[in-house]
């Protein structure tokens, strides 16, 4: 998955397969939105950069997890999981208003 995108248009993505890998993404002060239903969960490889905008990852299958392998850029950063689903990764998470970790009960 990449994406790019400018001015004030957002992106909602809602994907059925695990997210192994993306490429560097770009999106304008809409902001960015995946939403994921697969078990395997999220592995963002790549920058993500909302540019001014909320940028959010979220997986909606209990226990699955959410890896940032790639800096996140935005004004807020939300990150949700459901049950014991983990976040984890060693690349920057910068959100200029907020930086949000969620894990919903199942």
């Amino acid at each position: 998955m990449t994406q790019t995108g400018g001015g004030a248009g957002n992106v909602t993505l809602i994907d059925t397969q695990a997210l192994t890998t993306n490429g560097a993404s770009t999106i304008g002060t809409g902001g960015f939105s995946l939403t994921d239903t697969a078990a395997g969960g999220i592995a963002a490889t790549a920058a993500i950069n909302a540019a001014g905008g909320t940028l959010s990852l979220i997986d909606t299958v209990a226990n699955a997890p959410i890896t940032v392998g790639g800096a996140l850029t935005g004004t807020t950063i939300a990150l949700t999981t459901v049950g014991s689903g983990a976040i984890s990764g060693a690349s920057a998470i910068t959100g200029t208003v907020a930086v949000q970790f969620t894990s919903r009960p199942v």
